[in-house]
């Protein structure tokens, strides 16, 4: 008997252990290189990238009275054998695009 209360007790004890280490991890920020990762794929979806960079530092922004902490990168386009280079803003925690700027519009397909 006392061998299965302890054995309960251990088993509580990991699944406890588990539980709080995946909330606290869902705190964390991803990489740098994750989060270039998820604007490279959405942004692909509406234009053409010919190259694409990420700050590693993260900063502070507030959009529409909202705080994020945030990666900033920038993707380049060649358009008529011009680039041109859009600054965006991508969330720490969940890899979404924030802002960009200029702002992606129908011109600018």
């Amino acid at each position: 008997m006392k061998q299965i209360k302890s054995l309960f007790i251990f088993c509580t004890g990991i699944l406890l252990g588990y539980l709080l280490s995946e909330k606290r991890s869902s705190h964390r920020p991803i990489p740098p290189e994750k989060a270039l990762d998820h604007a490279k794929l959405a942004l692909e979806k509406h234009v053409s990238i010919h190259s694409s960079w990420i700050y590693v530092k993260q900063e502070k922004i507030i959009r529409k009275g909202l705080p994020y902490n945030t990666y900033r990168g920038g993707i380049c386009r060649l358009i008529h054998g011009k680039q041109h280079l859009y600054i965006f803003y991508v969330d720490c925690l969940t890899g979404a695009i924030i802002d960009i700027n200029p702002p992606l519009d129908e011109k600018t397909f």
